[in-house]
């Protein structure tokens, strides 16, 4: 079940940490160099961090993300 309103429907072991390590090969980064940013990323964060590679924020929602992203982009100095 992927939430309250949608259900993901993928082959076993098609997850998010799998989703982080194809975008990391895809964009030839290192993990360290990523930042992750979601609600329900427990398989992905416990993956990660027992390796303790990555970053990960956690956020309770779309207005929450938003914020998170705002935030770190000010930081950066982008607009």
């Amino acid at each position: 079940m992927g939430g309250a309103t949608s259900i993901d429907v993928t082959k076993p072991g098609i997850d998010k940490a799998y989703g982080i390590g194809k975008l990391r090969d895809t964009l030839h980064l290192s993990l360290k160099e990523m930042v992750y940013i979601g609600d329900a990323c427990f398989q992905a964060v416990t993956t990660t961090r027992r390796k303790k590679r990555g970053l990960f924020h956690p956020v309770k929602g779309p207005d929450d993300t938003n914020l998170v992203i705002k935030t770190i982009l000010a930081c950066l100095g982008e607009k």
